[in-house]
């Protein structure tokens, strides 16, 4: 993406957002995206109820992001409508 119009919005997710609509300089393919997770040394876990996770981390001293979570299953049960 071309960087001119972009801005953190923010730093601790890595998140840069761009309020003019944008295109891509190059689109490469990806290939197995599994094959790239495994060969780019990234631990991958698979979890059928991620808010359980996520309540260990909110109680950590760790900067977090949680975009979307409260998408995830048994979110309500666990954290309410906060």
């Amino acid at each position: 993406m071309p960087e001119a119009t972009f801005r953190l919005n923010d730093a601790t997710a890595g998140r840069w957002v761009s309020s003019e609509t944008v295109k891509p300089q190059s689109v490469e393919p990806v290939g197995d995206l599994l094959d790239a997770i495994i060969s780019s040394g990234v631990e991958l876990r698979i979890m059928p109820v991620v808010v359980y996770l996520w309540k260990r981390v909110i109680e950590s001293t760790l900067e977090f992001s949680g975009t979307r979570l409260r998408n995830a299953r048994r979110w309500e049960e666990t954290f309410g409508d906060r």
